[in-house]
């Protein structure tokens, strides 16, 4: 991948953000921009925690082989594992 485009890439993702996109549309969108630009992923997973007292966080997913998951998955505080 040449630099000029690691950073059309960055620049895109940035505006796109900035714009308010979805979290659902710019981690697809970012993975076939970079599969395009010759940086090949498979999947891709992207974990947003928040400083919500019950809604911890959304875990957002994509795979390139078509195989059907949900976009996006919330999550909710636990108690179980370290430093709960």
């Amino acid at each position: 991948m040449k630099p000029a485009e690691v950073d059309r890439i960055a620049d895109w993702v940035v505006r796109r953000g900035l714009e308010g996109a979805p979290a659902t549309y710019l981690l697809p969108a970012f993975c076939e921009k970079c599969n395009a630009a010759g940086l090949v992923i498979s999947r891709a997973l992207v974990i947003i925690d928040t400083l919500h007292p019950v809604h911890e966080g959304t875990v957002f997913r994509w795979r390139s082989d078509g195989v059907e998951e949900k976009a996006a998955i919330d999550y909710g505080r636990t108690t179980e594992g370290r430093g709960g």
